[in-house]
């Protein structure tokens, strides 16, 4: 009970040690550079990336089946354009980078996906309920 975990603190979790009956709410520039510097959201960005590709052998497919998966709506058609420029982008990147040296295309493409799922897991809509 009295251990604080970190991930718990940012987000205002309450502490174990007294009873609280209305969580306090603040949004925090620390709240937003966990979910982009985050091992556990990278993490979990590689599990949606490798699920959607299982799910899905087309890039519009496995673009959508990300919004459906973390959004729960479909992608709009300017998302899906943004979204294969941007996968097309980091796959190149990874290729030209020490990361990428020497992986196969499908490998840069898992990587790129992954980035696309972060940065889909990074927004406002994902992050806060309406």
């Amino acid at each position: 009970r009295s251990l604080v975990v970190p991930v718990v603190e940012t987000f205002d979790g309450p502490s174990g040690m007294i009873s609280v009956g209305r969580r306090q709410s603040t949004v925090l520039p620390t709240q937003s550079l966990f979910f982009l510097n985050s091992e556990f959201v990278r993490e979990h960005s590689l599990y949606l990336a490798e699920r959607v590709m299982a799910m899905h052998q087309d890039e519009a497919g496995q673009i959508e089946g990300v919004f459906r998966l973390a959004l729960g709506r479909p992608a709009r058609p300017d998302e899906i354009e943004l979204s294969k420029k941007f996968l097309q982008d980091q796959a190149f990147s990874y290729m030209l980078s020490e990361a990428g040296e020497g992986k196969p295309p499908k490998v840069l493409r898992q990587m790129a996906m992954r980035d696309l799922c972060q940065a889909i897991l990074t927004q406002d809509e994902f992050i806060y309920v309406d």
